[in-house]
């Protein structure tokens, strides 16, 4: 069964995280992150096994103004997020999280 969601963020200064996704009973899925501002934002991904406790699984990744990424977990936990701030303080910007599983 094909699963999407879509959610939307403005980044601040500090480490943001977004709601978890389950993955359990997917076999498949991707991030993609989207920067739609006009200031630069940094973004990874993180997994998760309890939604309490949180292992970075890449690196950071500062995206550029209308440009986006992929981010793929290599672990396979329970949950996952898209953590994310704003590059430069004070500047933030507007980012979309696309989730696709299957």
């Amino acid at each position: 069964m094909f699963h999407q969601s879509i959610e939307t963020y403005t980044t601040t200064d500090n480490l943001q995280g977004s709601n978890f996704i389950e993955l359990a009973g997917l076999e498949i899925y991707t991030f993609v992150v989207i920067n739609s501002g006009t200031n630069p934002a940094t973004v990874a991904l993180q997994v998760s096994p309890d939604q309490g406790t949180f292992l970075t699984d890449s690196l950071f990744t500062d995206l550029i103004p209308q440009s986006a990424v992929a981010l793929v977990p290599r672990l396979f936990l329970r949950y996952a997020r898209i953590v994310f701030r704003s590059t430069t303080p004070g500047r933030p910007t507007t980012i979309t999280i696309v989730f696709n599983g299957q």
